[in-house]
C-alpha cells in the first residue's frame, strides 16, 4: 500500500484577510470581533514561523483481474481502512475520478500540470 506525504507552505496572511472580510458581512458584532482577533493571531503566527499544510496520500488498489471483483475488493479494503484509521483519529476522504486526476497532477508535477496539458486515461475512483 503506497503512501505519499506532501508538504507545502500555507499563506496565512491571505487566509486572515479572507476571514476578516467574510466576518465583516455578518450582522453579529461579537462574531466580527472574534474573527478579527483570530485573524490577528493567525497573521502573527505566520510572522513567527513557517506554517505548513501536510497531505498524506494513501493509495489502495485491487488485485483482481475482473472489473466487478476488483471493485468489490477495493470497496471492502476502503471500508476496512476507513475504520482502522478512524480509530486512530485519522479521517480518510475517498476521491472520485476527476478528484483523483487533479490530485495526481498536483502530486506528480508540483505545482500542477503545465498550462494546456491534460492527463489522459480513465480513473474511476480513488481513496
Amino acid at each position: 500500500m503506497p503512501i505519499a506525504v506532501r508538504s507545502e507552505p500555507v499563506d496565512l496572511d491571505t487566509w486572515a484577510t479572507a476571514l476578516t472580510r467574510d466576518a465583516a458581512a455578518s450582522n453579529n458584532p461579537a462574531l466580527v470581533a472574534a474573527a478579527a482577533d483570530h485573524a490577528r493571531f493567525t497573521a502573527a503566527l505566520g510572522e513567527r514561523a513557517e506554517v505548513r499544510r501536510r497531505e498524506i496520500l494513501l493509495i489502495l488498489h485491487g488485485t483482481r483481474g475482473e472489473r466487478a471483483a476488483a471493485q468489490a475488493e477495493l470497496e471492502r479494503r476502503v471500508g476496512e481502512t476507513v475504520e482502522l484509521l478512524r480509530a486512530a483519529g485519522v479521517e480518510l476522504q475517498p476521491l472520485d475520478g476527476p478528484q483523483t486526476v487533479q490530485l495526481l497532477a498536483r502530486v506528480l508535477d508540483p505545482p500542477g500540470p503545465a498550462a494546456g496539458s491534460q492527463l489522459e486515461g480513465t480513473v474511476t475512483r480513488a481513496c
